[in-house]
């Protein structure tokens, strides 16, 4: 069986440790558009020949093949995903020209490709954020290879499962790997501690200036030392922009938010800002992706009285910049809360959670408040929790959502405990955010639950 993973910064060093722990299962592959990952993979000891290094210097990319534009839209046809879906997912791609970056889809689509059929590759392992990542999604379709995104569950922690394609909706796996967790008492357990994923203790701190101010100064090393071959680091400009952008964005905030105490007796709806440029926005919910437009939009189908409550991430604090969120501040009947506020304080009094794709919405529906995504979601298989696919349904959702008996059903806790059952006892994660990722015991659950995938 010959698999392929597609590097992705350090989580190339995770899959790099599974794939040795297969192979005497699976002959490894890879997709690499770092130099620095090429290099560090060969002196790991895998053979340069099963690398695909997609090198995009100027004298690589060539100039549009018009020879290949109905294979390409064929392809893009049956993914159900176009190419310049993927371009605009892709959060590095933004200050290049439109001449360059559509040569370089080009260049990916046929390079990818013939290193697909030439390698006989069965299965794809990638988290699908990047363009060269969604064009070989797009490809795999094409070529009928199974194409398979490894995920943190988030609730409960530290529990693997994987996904088809690049959406976080359709689970794969056997629904019986692993019996140890009851729906209910999990369900009960997290209604009563009310704990946060693992991931946020790290992630979601608020940042202050300096620190910031250091963190974009190493990223700015990075790229001065060879960063800039690469489409998947920013441009030395695009950082010292976007580091005034949030600076002013800061001040902003700073100034106009509030604190909880000030919503007391007010009605409201939830909304909690995303992350963005990320994944769970830019192609989980590619066609709902401009936040102040869905904010808008989210007003417009609220009830006469209740306002919506906005927060920003902590650790993106001030990441938006100045005009983005004087324009929320702006908006009639939106009240700007402070990052501090305690997500959970707010669940207890929403009257309606909304979220693009994000953990708000998976906490909100297990809590049994009504919950609407803008994404369908592995999660979203509560009673309290609705996906809408078009904007024009949501205020007949919302009118809906607010008269729904969140009692749990029988049928959540049955859905869930699918759920439960579908996932895999292990962590998973990149090093830089937690080492021990790499630990011996969990790259042993890891290796069997790919290959659990695998050999489905």
């Amino acid at each position: 069986m010959n698999i392929l993973f597609i590097s992705i910064f350090d989580l190339t060093k995770v899959f790099f440790e599974i794939s040795k722990r297969l192979d005497d299962k699976c002959d490894s592959y890879w997709i690499v558009n770092d130099i620095f990952w090429k290099d560090w993979l060969i002196e790991k000891g895998v053979n340069s020949k099963n690398i695909l290094y997609l090198d995009i210097s100027n004298e690589v990319i060539s100039d549009y093949d018009y020879k290949i534009y109905s294979e390409m839209q064929s392809a893009e046809n049956m993914a159900g995903v176009s190419f310049n879906e993927a371009i605009l997912m892709d959060r590095f791609v933004n200050n290049y020209s439109d001449k360059y970056i559509n040569n370089v889809v080009m260049h990916y689509y046929k390079i990818i490709k013939k290193f697909l059929i030439e390698c006989s590759i069965k299965t794809i392992f990638a988290e699908p954020t990047n363009l060269h990542e969604i064009v070989t999604f797009i490809i795999s379709r094409e070529l009928s290879i199974d194409y398979y995104s490894p995920w943190d569950m988030r609730f409960p922690s530290k529990r693997l499962i994987f996904t088809r394609g690049i959406l976080q909706s359709e689970i794969v796996g056997d629904s019986n790997i692993d019996k140890s967790l009851n729906a209910r008492n999990v369900l009960d357990e997290f209604r009563k501690s009310k704990p946060e994923p693992t991931y946020v203790s790290i992630l979601n701190h608020k940042e202050n200036y300096v620190t910031r101010f250091n963190k974009a100064s190493k990223k700015f090393l990075k790229i001065i030392k060879g960063g800039n071959g690469s489409l998947t680091y920013y441009k030395f400009s695009y950082l010292l922009s976007n580091s005034i952008k949030m600076f002013f964005g800061s001040l902003y905030l700073d100034k106009k938010t509030k604190n909880f105490n000030s919503i007391s007796n007010i009605e409201y709806a939830y909304f909690p800002l995303h992350v963005q440029a990320e994944y769970s926005v830019d192609v989980l919910a590619r066609f709902q992706s401009n936040q102040l437009e869905l904010v808008k939009n989210i007003v417009r189908s609220l009830p006469y009285g209740m306002k919506l409550i906005v927060k920003e991430h902590k650790n993106q604090y001030g990441s938006k910049g100045y005009f983005f969120y004087r324009e929320i501040c702006n908006i009639k009947n939106v009240i700007f809360l402070s990052s501090d506020a305690n997500s959970f304080d707010l669940y207890k009094e929403s009257k309606l959670v909304f979220s693009i794709s994000g953990t708000a919405a998976y906490e909100s529906a297990m809590l049994g408040v009504p919950t609407i995504v803008f994404s369908p979601m592995f999660f979203d298989i509560f009673h309290t929790i609705s996906y809408v696919h078009h904007i024009k349904d949501l205020q007949a959702e919302v009118l809906r959502m607010l008269s729904l008996d969140s009692s749990y059903l029988q049928s959540d806790y049955d859905n869930f405990q699918k759920l439960l059952d579908s996932s895999h006892p292990c962590y998973w994660t990149d090093p830089i955010h937690n080492t021990s990722v790499l630990d011996e015991e969990n790259l042993e659950k890891l290796s069997k639950a790919f290959q659990s995938i695998i050999f489905l």
